[in-house]
């Protein structure tokens, strides 16, 4: 009988992951810590979720889903990446050709990001009516190393989303999760962060600096949650 269409969603879990094995991961020889890694998954048919995430590696995912599933036909798998991985900000480009868009995102960031753009992976989100556009960048051998771990284990990723894009993005809000170690924040639809809780206090000083200061200041939100 044919399969209904499903969405796999997984999150990969670096926290029980020390300082030298993070390092290791933004590396290309990194294989096996995500292999040894865990990642938490859930099916959700017609991309409602109705079940609780289960927890295991990646090889446990797959076999989790051949014995529910019979097969991955008509299986989207996206992961949830911790978003301490990547840098989210937003540039502004009067072009609105998209090609032009991605040949000049990496000159545009280079000061910014204070590393070899070479090395980097740029998404540009949709372009606004004032030529603003939302951009992700993440290192290739992050992005590299995730795409083939997952193919091996047999799960070819079809998107990897920074946790901090999940949260909302409406006018006016600034939204913040933290599960006591890690926090993440969405102020506005380009702007996004994933901090360690420690780092709150300069996290706060950045959103809400001496009102002397108004030059450039984001505007306040009517609403925190």
């Amino acid at each position: 009988y044919p399969l209904r269409w499903q969405r796999l969603w997984c999150i990969w879990d670096s926290e029980g992951t020390d300082s030298g094995e993070k390092a290791a991961f933004e590396t290309a020889d990194s294989d096996d810590i995500v292999a040894e890694a865990q990642v938490q998954w859930l099916l959700a048919p017609d991309g409602v979720v109705k079940t609780e995430a289960i927890t295991g590696s990646i090889d446990e995912a797959l076999d989790s889903l051949l014995d529910a599933r019979g097969g991955l036909f008509g299986l989207d798998v996206v992961l949830i990446l911790q978003g301490s991985h990547v840098f989210s900000t937003a540039v502004n480009i009067p072009s609105k050709q998209t090609k032009h868009i991605a040949q000049a995102l990496p000159f545009m960031l280079e000061d910014n990001i204070g590393e070899d753009v070479e090395g980097l992976h740029f998404t540009p989100g949709d372009r606004d009516s004032d030529g603003n556009v939302g951009v992700l960048s993440i290192r290739k051998s992050v992005v590299e190393t995730l795409v083939n771990e997952f193919d091996r284990a047999g799960l070819p990723l079809t998107a990897i989303i920074p946790d901090m894009l999940c949260l909302p993005a409406n006018a006016g809000e600034w939204t913040f999760v933290t599960d006591g170690h890690q926090l993440i924040t969405r102020t506005s639809k380009h702007q996004a962060l994933s901090i360690e809780l420690d780092a709150l206090p300069i996290l706060l000083n950045a959103l809400f600096p001496d009102t002397s200061e108004e030059d450039d200041q984001q505007p306040a939100p009517h609403a925190l949650k």
